[in-house]
């Protein structure tokens, strides 16, 4: 075997083995910053989601004690006949 071709079976693993692990730690580096980053991004939406849902429904139960505070909203409820019901409907509908 010539020394041209022992030289290159000994330079050819010592090169390409650090190449393969570099790769391979750049790999498994940047796939965990992947994941973090994408975990945060889901984080974040979900807390923005959970505000945006507590503002929602803080409106609505404000709106429904107005309203369950109405004395026109009482009547309705109260009354036990449908056509006294109907007549107050329409007032119900414009508030």
């Amino acid at each position: 075997m010539r020394l041209q071709n022992k030289i290159l079976m000994l330079l050819v693993p010592l090169v390409i083995l650090p190449i393969l692990v570099l790769g391979w730690t750049s790999y498994t580096l940047l796939m965990e910053d992947a994941r973090n980053r994408a975990h945060d991004q889901v984080t974040t939406m979900l807390e923005q989601i959970r505000f945006h849902t507590e503002a929602q429904l803080q409106t609505a139960r404000a709106n429904a004690s107005l309203f369950a505070r109405t004395e026109l909203v009482k009547e309705f409820v109260t009354t036990p006949h449908a056509s006294v019901r109907a007549g107050l409907e329409p007032g119900i509908r414009e508030m």
